[in-house]
C-alpha cells in the first residue's frame, strides 16, 4: 500500500520513497536512545555542557526555519494557492512541481535534526525535562500563545486542505491522519501553558 501510493516523484529519495520500515527503525532507535540507553550511559558520567554546540544548533534551526517559511510562502503564492485553488494533481510533473520538490524533501531531512534536541538533554543530563513538549524559560509563555494561534490557523488551513483534497485521488486515510495534528497539538500546548503558567498564579 505504502509504495503503491507514494508519489512517482519521490520514490528515489531516501526514508521517503519506500516502505515506512527503515523511518519507523530510526525513529524506536532514537525513542530507545532518550528514554533508556542515553540515560543509562549518562548516570555516572558527569553532564555535556554544550554550550557552543546549542548555540551552533539554535542558529542552524532559526536559519533552516526562516529559509523554510519563506520558501513555503513562495511556493505557495503567499496563501492563496492552497485556499483558492485547490490542491495539486497527484503525481504532476509539471516544471513548479519538480522544482519545488528538493525543498520539500530537505523540509523533512530537517525534522530529524529536530531530534537532536531531546538528545541534547540527555548529554546535558536534563532528562527530567524531556516531554511531550520540552518545559519553556518564563518569558516563553508568550512563545506559547503564539503557537496556539499558529494551531488554530493550521487546523483552519488542514480543513480547507481536506476540503479540497477529498475532491482529488489523494489517500483519504492519509488525509484524515493529518488532519488531526493541530488539534492534538493545540490540546497539548494549552494543557502545557495552563498547568505551567496558572499554576504559577495561583501559587
Amino acid at each position: 500500500y505504502w509504495v503503491d501510493e507514494t508519489d512517482d516523484k519521490i520514490k528515489p529519495y531516501f526514508l521517503v520513497g519506500g516502505g515506512p520500515e527503515l523511518f519507523v527503525t530510526l525513529m524506536l532507535l532514537w525513542l530507545i536512545f532518550v528514554v533508556k540507553l542515553g540515560p543509562n550511559l549518562m548516570a555516572d558520567r558527569k553532564p555535556f555542557v554544550l554550550r557552543k554546540t546549542l548555540m551552533i544548533y539554535n542558529l542552524m534551526l532559526v536559519v533552516i526555519n526562516v529559509y523554510f517559511a519563506y520558501t513555503a510562502a513562495k511556493w505557495l503564492d503567499y496563501g492563496f494557492k492552497p485556499w483558492f485553488d485547490g490542491l495539486p494533481a497527484r503525481n504532476q510533473w509539471s516544471d513548479k512541481a519538480v522544482a519545488e520538490l528538493p525543498d520539500k524533501i530537505i523540509y523533512f531531512y530537517t525534522k530529524l535534526i529536530d531530534l537532536f534536541d531531546t538528545i541534547f538533554f540527555v548529554l546535558r543530563k536534563k532528562s527530567n525535562q524531556i516531554t511531550f513538549l520540552h518545559p519553556y524559560l518564563w518569558w516563553k509563555r508568550y512563545i506559547t500563545r503564539i503557537q496556539l494561534l499558529q494551531f488554530v490557523i493550521y487546523g483552519v488551513a488542514i480543513l480547507i486542505g481536506l476540503y479540497y483534497g477529498l475532491q482529488t485521488d489523494y489517500p483519504i486515510a492519509l488525509q484524515w491522519l493529518v488532519i488531526w495534528q493541530p488539534f492534538i497539538f493545540f490540546y497539548m500546548f494549552y494543557r502545557f501553558y495552563g498547568n505551567s503558567y496558572n499554576k504559577n498564579k495561583v501559587q
